[in-house]
């Protein structure tokens, strides 16, 4: 089982929908579990149809109690989110060891290829948690400035994890809404491409249907280029399991 979560401290880069996306269609290939850590349990929202303070959720998979994922297909699981999140900083605040609640919790779900966890637009304790649990991140980013200068916070909260627990994170930017008629969008675009020292997924071009998908978890009416595009996000996913078991 390896572990990889969404990332970002900026709202609205599509975490959630990335999230989904890569959830939905490697179930085609291996077993999935996918964890929402968003408060806003906008991911929750989009498989069930509802956000729900009365079932086992990643709350109190943090809290270090059982729970019981949601089955959404054969080969996709889910462990919801809710408001409830936004309690952990203040549960945990005095605990011991808070950052690892999530990573000594995971073995329990070991028959499953693969979890990928959604987190919330900031570095709380459940961002935390995701990256210290975490194999593999992959940081979805809009091509604006801000946004690209924010990078190197994040890269500090990855290089400290791997620092502090003697552990490799894969690392992998995923440029969002990518409009390649601006010019300041396809010049930041070249800008990271050069100066990055972690793999660059190709940019996924700016699509209503591709943002919406976080709303009704619907990948359906995807067009073809945006799909071609996330299947190369798939076999990128898929060589890179391969290639941890055979090492």
């Amino acid at each position: 089982m390896k572990v990889l979560s969404i990332v970002n401290h900026k709202g609205g880069v599509g975490k959630t929908t990335l999230a989904l996306v890569l959830g939905k269609l490697l179930s085609e290939s291996v077993r999935v579990l996918l964890i929402d850590l968003d408060p806003q349990a906008n991911l929750t929202l989009a498989l069930t149809r509802q956000r729900s303070r009365e079932i086992p959720q990643s709350y109190h998979l943090l809290m270090g109690e059982p729970v019981e994922p949601i089955k959404i297909s054969e080969s996709l699981f889910l462990i919801p989110g809710s408001v409830l999140l936004s309690l952990v900083e203040k549960r945990l605040a005095n605990e011991k060891d808070k950052e690892l609640r999530l990573s000594q919790n995971l073995n329990k779900y070991s028959d499953y290829q693969i979890v990928i966890i959604d987190t919330p637009p900031n570095l709380s304790l459940p961002t935390l948690n995701a990256v210290v649990a975490s194999d593999g991140v992959i940081v979805p980013l809009q091509l604006q400035y801000f946004a690209v200068a924010g990078l190197e916070t994040i890269f500090e909260l990855l290089k400290a994890v791997a620092q502090s627990y003697n552990k490799g994170i894969d690392v992998w930017l995923a440029p969002n809404a990518y409009e390649k008629r601006i010019a300041t969008q396809r010049d930041l675009l070249e800008h990271i491409q050069k100066r990055a020292q972690v793999p660059i997924l190709p940019p996924i071009p700016k699509r209503s249907a591709f943002m919406s998908i976080s709303m009704d978890g619907d990948i359906s009416y995807l067009d073809r280029e945006v799909r071609d595009i996330l299947n190369q996000y798939i076999k990128e996913v898929l060589a890179w399991l391969k290639r941890d078991q055979t090492q």
